[in-house]
């Protein structure tokens, strides 16, 4: 007998053979006790967890200010808490807006000129409004949904808001 546990016939682990669940070898399968590292003490794998994180710190501490506020955002999205909004002043928003406006324009100009459909620039993925098949309640600030007792009843009644 192998020393490696279920290794019958087929030579390549698993069960008898070909593919199969579970065992080791062979292509796909859902093997669930599979863990990426190897078969690991969990205090070896959050060591290798912290090192890692050390090792990403250490990469942010020579990136720009501006990089790093990003990364913690996402660090603070991920771990499900809100995030602060940033605000702009108004005046350089409104240069922004019209330096935008206009590119928007020269676009469409030279495309009437070359005789092409002019097309509008397309929005960022974030700024997408995504469209999710079941209940659309647009009562969201802050990232919290604000539901009111109207919104409960036409959810129960299935009328449309």
């Amino acid at each position: 007998m192998s020393s490696f546990g279920n290794r019958g016939r087929g030579g390549r682990g698993g069960r008898g053979g070909r593919g199969g669940r579970g065992g080791r070898g062979g292509r796909g399968g859902s093997n669930s006790d599979f863990r990426i590292g190897g078969n690991v003490s969990e205090e070896q794998r959050k060591y290798f967890t912290d090192a890692s994180q050390e090792i990403k710190d250490l990469g942010l501490k020579v990136t720009a200010k501006r990089v790093k506020k990003d990364i913690e955002k996402e660090k603070l999205a991920a771990s499900g808490r809100k995030i602060k909004k940033t605000y702009v002043p108004f005046k350089t928003a409104i240069t922004k807006h019209k330096i935008d406006k206009e590119k928007q324009d020269q676009l469409i100009s030279e495309a009437i000129m070359m005789g092409e459909k002019p097309r509008l620039a397309k929005k960022a993925k974030e700024e997408r409004e995504v469209s999710s098949g079941g209940l659309q309640l647009k009562n969201f600030r802050d990232g919290v949904l604000h539901i009111k007792k109207s919104d409960v009843r036409s959810v129960f009644k299935g009328k449309k808001k």
